[in-house]
């Protein structure tokens, strides 16, 4: 036996206790202060499985055989080499191949894109947190000069914290941001410093955008706000940039999101079955729901899915949000940035206590003057809470996880499905094809990233109306500030995005739905020639999930899937709702709200009235008495009665929401400028109470408008199936 590794380490935290004894002295711990393992017998043991393409020098991830015992089986490193195999992880520490279970690439080396120097100017701010803990404010020195990433050691020079006067990147730093190149001034009263919260080190860097003329402070702040929702939809590092995360930190986190799966594993009555299990749509709109389907709604083809409902309670999840919160020191520094009150929130009783604590001040009590400092520093921070409480969300969020650890965590849980069960979800907003098609791809292969067992691939969508998403966010924000725990992502942001979220659900799972019915690879770009797939979609449920009990509406993947008469009904009922409140049929003039509201509800009339209803032939009646052009695909319904929903949301709450509208977004856009402010005038003149009643009908319209597209593929997908067979048949008979 060889000892090697030998030395003095702190105590553990409690993250990294969970393997105990055994991990403390380093079977099948990464992490550990005496690592004792057999040395390799000449020709002992074959090499495990490894990803293609991998060379010497590759950032890999490695699976220690026999590691559960530890508690930590997966560890992040490099190839030293390949013949025999030998790699090094984070620590330095080597393990050959007969001690691994299999190895794959990882996403990168600790740098992230983009890999621009701008960061290393002279009297730039950065913000770091080193690997021994301390968080660092600091600038970068004046005689220091640019140094390429991934050429070697990177050695930073800085400027104003004594003790630190340089860093070596790929050594001592755990995390390195920096503020985006158009939010300089945003961050330009920082002053260098070293130890202390995150929270507070934003706080001391962040300053509100001053108003413009004419601008309140809290418009101000509102467009701030906006701002940096609406450019992070396009640049994923804004308003700060996330430059280097160590592997070290990555393999803590993806140490712990196993140890999560795990436990939740040993938690179910049953066995759970390897499976892709996949929840679509956007924020807020009840994905764990899915769990209280009811087996009779289960039935025929879909039988299958009553093991896969049960078992999502003991499946943990994969997603941005899970994954940030796995990360080492983030729930700690979050949940310092939460306790961080609005100053206008503060109740009497405390505004009292420190108004006495203000008085003994002047009588000079040392101690009530310390305090008195510290109540005026947390009144400092207050005013910028909300930007704390985001920033220390974001920093953490967007680059190592996002940009990062996501799709590590891809690789491994589909490698090792029957160890961890999980269930991936998504709310399939931006650039999100790429990583819903690496999942599919994955799953249905033998060999990547390494071999293992396909797949079955099992989707969720549940479809909740824009109102019902709104109340739940508000409810998931006041449980954070309890819990003081990330419960849903960032509320300010989710509530900006609320439509564009919603907008972006229903584009691009009716998009991927749609080209894998074709036997065409989804994609995120839009002129990218097409390219085949033989991927399938072994179920697709649509869920309507606002009432009490979600329900199944449609089986994509179902080829007996239709919509039943219980929908035609409601559906119907939601038609005759708008004409009893709008009269629209019976207008003589019509307003350019008119004239789309009616296009809506003549789609629908034709798709779930009888030819002899009397709202029908109205509808008729009005169509030649007016000349209006109908719809016949519901592809050209949807952005109508999106943009629709969203006025009617706007029409509202008012004021209260700080939602963007997804004109920009929407490449069909039937709706004219004129029509927009015909929209505003007639809609500002309907009473509340029959605002809300309109708003409920429309979201029902906007619901099924999806399910139609759902059937309308899933026809076309038949039908060119059908052609397939044809020419088939065709060949086989002439030759």
């Amino acid at each position: 036996f060889t000892v090697t590794n030998f030395r003095l380490q702190a105590p553990m935290s409690q993250n990294e206790s969970a393997g105990g004894f055994f991990a403390w002295f380093g079977f099948g711990s990464s992490s550990s202060s005496l690592c004792v393992r057999p040395k390799r017998p000449q020709g002992a043991g074959a090499d495990p499985p490894i990803e293609k393409g991998l060379l010497v020098g590759a950032s890999i991830i490695g699976k220690l055989k026999n590691s559960w015992i530890g508690g930590c089986p997966y560890v992040y490193g490099t190839i030293e080499s390949l013949d025999p195999l030998q790699i090094s992880d984070a620590q330095g520490k080597t393990y050959h191949g007969n001690l691994l279970q299999w190895v794959v690439a990882a996403q990168d080396d600790g740098w992230l894109a983009p890999y621009g120097l701008e960061w290393q100017e002279p009297g730039r701010y950065v913000l770091l947190q080193l690997l021994q803990g301390d968080w660092v404010s600091a600038r970068v020195a004046k005689d220091h000069h640019k140094q390429p990433v991934k050429e070697g050691l990177l050695h930073l020079k800085l400027e104003g914290v004594e003790s630190l006067p340089s860093v070596c990147i790929q050594t001592e730093v755990a995390y390195l941001f920096t503020p985006h190149e158009q939010c300089q001034e945003e961050f330009g009263h920082a002053y260098s410093y070293r130890g202390g919260r995150l929270a507070e080190h934003i706080e001391r860097a962040f300053e509100n955008e001053k108003p413009s003329p004419n601008e309140t402070s809290e418009d101000a702040l509102r467009r701030q706000r906006r701002r940096w929702v609406e450019e992070s939809r396009v640049d994923g590092q804004y308003p700060v940039r996330s430059i280097w995360v160590h592997p070290s930190i990555k393999e803590g986190a993806l140490n712990e999101f196993a140890r999560r799966a795990q436990r939740k594993k040993q938690e179910s009555p049953v066995h759970i079955h390897p499976e892709i299990v996949m929840l679509l749509g956007p924020p807020a709109a009840g994905k764990s729901s899915i769990s209280r389907l009811s087996p009779e709604q289960l039935s025929g083809s879909m039988k299958p899915l009553r093991r896969t409902a049960a078992s999502l309670k003991y499946r943990e999840e994969v997603n941005n949000d899970n994954l940030t919160d796995c990360m080492p020191g983030f729930a700690e520094e979050y949940k310092y940035a939460l306790s961080v009150d609005d100053a206008k929130t503060r109740s009497p009783k405390a505004l009292w206590k420190k108004a006495r604590a203000a008085a003994k001040v002047q009588l000079g009590c040392v101690a009530h003057r310390l305090e008195w400092i510290k109540d005026l520093h947390r009144d400092a921070m207050s005013a910028e809470a909300w930007a704390c409480q985001w920033l220390t969300y974001l920093v953490y969020h967007h680059g190592p996880v996002r940009d990062s650890l996501a799709l590590d965590v891809i690789k491994v849980t589909i490698v090792d499905a029957h160890e961890l069960p999980v269930y991936y979800s998504s709310c399939m907003a931006g650039k999100a094809m790429a990583r819903t098609m690496l999942i599919l791809d994955l799953c249905h292969s033998e060999s990547r990233p390494v071999p293992h067992k396909p797949l079955a691939f099992r989707g969720f969508w549940p479809f909740t109306s824009q109102e019902s998403r709104y109340d739940r966010q508000a409810g998931r924000a006041e449980d954070e500030k309890k819990e003081r725990k990330l419960k849903g992502g960032n509320l300010t942001s989710n509530l900006v995005d609320i439509h564009y979220h919603a907008q972006q659900a229903e584009l691009n799972i009716t998009k991927m739905l749609g080209c894998l019915s074709q036997g065409v690879k989804p994609t995120d770009e839009e002129d990218k020639k097409d390219e085949e797939t033989d991927v399938l979609v072994d179920h697709f449920l649509v869920i309507d999930n606002e009432g009490t009990e979600p329900k199944v509406l449609l089986d994509f993947a179902d080829a007996e899937g239709q919509v039943t008469t219980e929908i035609r009904e409601q559906l119907l009922g939601s038609v005759t709702e708008v004409e009893t409140l709008l009269k629209l049929l019976d207008k003589e003039a019509l307003s350019g709200f008119d004239v789309h509201i009616y296009r809506v509800v003549k789609f629908f009339l034709n798709r779930c009235a009888p030819r002899d209803h009397p709202l029908r032939n109205k509808a008729r009646e009005m169509k030649a008495r007016n000349g209006i052009e109908t719809i016949k695909d519901p592809v050209d319904v949807l952005p109508i009665v999106t943009e629709i929903d969203e006025h009617l949301f706007f029409r509202k709450y008012g004021s209260a929401s700080t939602a963007t509208h997804t004109n920009a977004y929407r490449t069909m856009n039937h709706i004219q400028a004129g029509d927009r402010t015909s929209f505003r005038e007639t809609l500002a003149s309907i009473p509340d109470d029959d605002i809300a009643a309109l708003k409920k009908a429309i979201s029902v319209m906007r619901k099924y408008t999806c399910l139609a597209i759902m059937q309308y593929l899933k026809k076309e997908g038949d039908w060119q199936d059908e052609l397939v067979d044809m020419e088939k048949n065709v060949a086989e008979s002439s030759s």
